[in-house]
């Protein structure tokens, strides 16, 4: 059978639907070596992928991605005579066949529960795709159940059609040595004095970073004395939450890094006093089990995805609004005793298991078998 891939969220920095893209492909590259798979893109790669006879990278330029989705692509999948597209970031171009089958990955339903927190170019591109992609695929993948639940409750989707296979496991191991002089030299380049509270990812509103600035700010004043470090990139829209930070009066002690490298992402989460995580929504929550898979605590909010990921190993913050009540939580993981302290991360570290990228893939190996029409029986 012949498989295509949109695979353009490789084109720019790995973030969450490029890394599971990256990661699904290196594991069906392993799991099948039957099927022939199209990986699509709109521009050069910024990774390598799979030098393997069955995978064949197409790479069509086009001066805008919305026409290469609606018109190039649908050429190349076209002239290709793809037996099944495989859609794995929210957005299916246009299929130029019936007979063609359809798997999709839907990540979350933010653009539209929570549409002023999205680019304009965000916002449009899901408005143009999203619908029209639950709609006209053969079987739904989602990240989460809270995700499927979005899912049925915005589009009235029928259940029997999604899928939920969780996001995958990470790289990084407990028990490996740290360079103590990288995290130095780390911590040296960006400021950062003493022990820190650490969030990951784009800095915005839906990320509840507003909040995340104000209760570091009530920790301070009541003693606190944990630097914060936000280790992500400034988002459009972000104008409130810089301007916060400038008037802080600890704004020296609040340390934005921008894209930050792998090794240093582990190393900030494996040397945080703990991940804050206080999102409004997401559609699973990813940075969750990078920390707990380091051994590092966790507060994160609870809503939406988070409860189902973090399971009993985070400390929540119950309303989302309430910045007294995260920096009661800061000072909550200051005063940890080390038996508190070992049970949590003891908690967290088996609550990661539950989460694999091999169990994942070969789940989404099934889905394209019984959307095809055949059982692979290695894959059961």
């Amino acid at each position: 059978m012949k498989i295509g891939i949109d695979v353009n969220s490789l084109t720019r920095s790995l973030t969450g639907v490029g890394t599971y893209v990256y990661e699904s492909i290196k594991y069906i590259s392993e799991l099948d070596k039957t099927n022939t798979y199209y990986l699509y893109t709109n521009d050069e790669l910024i990774c390598e992928l799979i030098e393997q006879e069955n995978f064949i990278i197409r790479m069509s330029r086009c001066s805008n991605v919305v026409l290469w989705y609606m018109y190039t692509l649908p050429a190349e999948i076209e002239n290709d005579n793809i037996n099944l597209f495989w859609e794995p970031g929210n957005r299916l171009p246009v299929i130029p066949r019936d007979d063609i089958k359809i798997v999709a990955t839907i990540h979350d339903m933010a653009s539209y529960l929570f549409p002023s927190y999205c680019s304009w170019k965000t916002a449009i591109m899901e408005r143009l795709f999203l619908k029209k992609t639950c709609d006209k695929a053969d079987r739904l993948i989602s990240i989460s159940e809270s995700t499927k639940k979005d899912i049925i409750q915005t589009y009235g989707i029928d259940e029997g059609k999604i899928k939920v296979i969780y996001n995958g496991d990470t790289p990084y191991k407990v028990d490996r040595e740290y360079d103590i002089h990288f995290l130095n030299r780390m911590k040296e380049k960006y400021g950062i004095i003493g022990n820190y509270y650490l969030f990951i990812g784009t800095i915005n509103p839906r990320k509840n970073c507003e909040i995340i600035i104000k209760a570091y700010n009530n920790y301070r004043d009541q003693g606190g004395i944990n630097t914060l470090v936000l280790a992500g990139k400034l988002a459009a829209g972000s104008k409130k939450i810089k301007n916060l930070i400038k008037a802080s009066k600890y704004k020296d002690d609040i340390i934005i890094t921008g894209y930050i490298s792998e090794v240093e992402k582990e190393y900030f989460y494996k040397f945080a006093s703990c991940l804050l995580f206080p999102s409004r929504y997401e559609g699973f929550g990813f940075p969750i089990v990078e920390a707990m898979s380091l051994g590092t605590l966790v507060i994160t909010s609870n809503v939406s995805s988070m409860p189902e990921v973090a399971g009993e190993a985070a400390l929540y913050l119950n309303n989302i609004d309430d910045d007294k009540e995260l920096s009661g939580l800061l000072f909550r993981v200051d005063k940890m005793t080390e038996k508190e302290k070992k049970q949590r991360i003891k908690l967290g570290i088996s609550n990661v298991k539950r989460f694999s990228r091999l169990i994942a893939t070969k789940e989404l190996l099934k889905v394209f078998n019984e959307v095809l029409g055949k059982v692979d029986k290695d894959n059961e």
